[in-house]
């Protein structure tokens, strides 16, 4: 894809994941930019749509003739193939984030936060100790995602690989598409 450039991390900085350590409150930074990636980067589109790319540059490298062109094709099919397992990487960080996140955050803080609003107003130790645990998952959900991006940025950055050594064979060989 032409004029595609990997932002290395940049969009990490429009991210506001804040820690509300002394109120019951947990931040959905995390799994907002999880669940709405489409509208920051949009990997998986962008990975069906070179996928596409590759099949209509397969076709013209086999009219061609080259010295290489068999193993000049075996490469991109690897590439190929390596560009579905992206999408597979992905679609499975994903899911696994979302379930992580709906766990900790949709159940068992809103439990500890049930039980820390129902606390007697004096009854510290009750309180402290459900805005202790409260606070134990929000810092989880926050390296979770961090392990999140860490692979997200990764795919992110292999996909681009794949995308510049599709876009040099195919200002290489002058394929229009």
């Amino acid at each position: 894809m032409d004029g595609l450039i990997n932002p290395n991390q940049s969009d990490l900085k429009e991210i506001k994941y804040d820690l509300n350590m002394d109120r019951a409150d947990c931040s959905i930074e995390g799994i907002w930019y999880v669940e709405h990636e489409e509208s920051k980067f949009g990997i998986e589109e962008k990975i069906k749509k070179l996928n596409d790319i590759i099949n209509n540059i397969l076709d013209p490298l086999n009219n061609i003739s080259y010295d290489d062109k068999e193993n000049l094709i075996n490469t991109i099919k690897t590439k190929q193939n390596l560009l579905n397992q992206l999408l597979k990487r992905f679609q499975n960080i994903k899911k696994n984030f979302i379930e992580f996140d709906s766990y900790y955050r949709e159940i068992l803080f809103a439990e500890y936060r049930r039980k820390y609003c129902n606390a007697p107003l004096f009854d510290f130790t009750e309180k402290n100790l459900c805005l202790s645990v409260m606070n134990d998952i929000q810092i989880r959900l926050k390296k979770r995602f961090e392990d999140f991006l860490f692979d997200y940025f990764d795919l992110r950055n292999t996909f681009f690989d794949i995308n510049n050594y599709i876009l040099k064979t195919k200002i290489l060989f002058n394929i229009e598409i």
